[in-house]
């Protein structure tokens, strides 16, 4: 309105109604995912949002050389299987799948998939819970805040799969067409789900859920810690690549000086 902008368009709502001339309003008794809500601004108001199929995917593409260059910084093999665990989340603790389920899922992994390289990615804010997992595990690989997101999502792109609670990294990897798991507790998996045709969504959908809060209310958690491994590595079976076969030995180097 002060810039000038002959169309401003948006949705009713937010103290945004006196500067919009634009308007459309949203169906407060079933929210749309994100992706069709905001898609439809791009058309004019109309009572149904548009088929989320019919948008093209998002897509992100990495050089074949920056994977390389990333998976020998953080000494990983390029010729052994890949797999990335995400067990950070921005939001709080509720939406966080519990340290000890991410260490169980790495041992069930390896029963079908013995020659798994096991890494987690996220921020120095995330090296908490991931040194928890390593603690029970300690196979498994932590990265968390020893790469800059460029090299992460290097890494991911060549990740057979991604385990990830609800979080950056798992939009990362779907718009790198990445197979992936996604984890929801207190946050609806309908809400924003990753926007991949070779990615799956998994809530408990207990009563309590989605409470949407940073903490659990009830203090049990329920959401996530009755969401166990077993049920978790069911999804995640069909989603592995177990005819992959490493062609030389499984090293496990330290970490190269930047």
């Amino acid at each position: 309105w002060l810039a000038g902008i002959p169309r401003r368009i948006g949705y009713k709502g937010e103290s945004r109604y006196g500067l919009l001339n634009v308007m459309h309003h949203d169906n407060a008794e079933k929210p749309r995912a994100m992706v069709p809500f905001y898609a439809a601004l791009a058309n004019p108001p109309v009572a149904i949002a548009p088929d989320v199929s019919a948008f093209p995917k998002p897509r992100l593409t990495v050089d074949e050389a920056e994977i390389k260059r990333a998976m020998g910084f953080v000494g990983l093999q390029m010729d052994w299987p890949l797999v990335v665990f995400a067990p950070g989340a921005e939001f709080g603790s509720a939406k966080r799948w519990p340290a000890a389920h991410f260490a169980a899922l790495a041992n069930l992994v390896w029963q079908s998939m013995p020659y798994a390289q096991i890494a987690l990615l996220g921020s120095t804010k995330d090296n908490p819970i991931c040194e928890q997992i390593v603690a029970k595990e300690k196979r498994i690989r932590n990265l968390a805040g020893l790469t800059r997101l460029t090299e992460a999502i290097a890494l991911i792109a060549r990740a057979e799969v991604v385990v990830s609670n609800d979080s950056g990294l798992l939009h990362i990897a779907s718009s790198l067409n990445r197979p992936v798991l996604a984890l929801y507790g207190p946050t609806d998996p309908d809400h924003a789900p990753p926007f991949s045709d070779i990615s799956r969504s998994l809530s408990l959908r207990l009563d309590c859920a989605p409470c949407k809060e940073r903490r659990c209310p009830l203090g049990h958690r329920n959401c996530m810690r009755q969401m166990l491994p077993e049920m978790v590595h069911g999804e995640l079976k069909s989603m592995l690549n177990l005819t992959r076969v490493p062609v030389g030995p499984l090293d496990n180097p330290t970490i190269e000086e930047a």
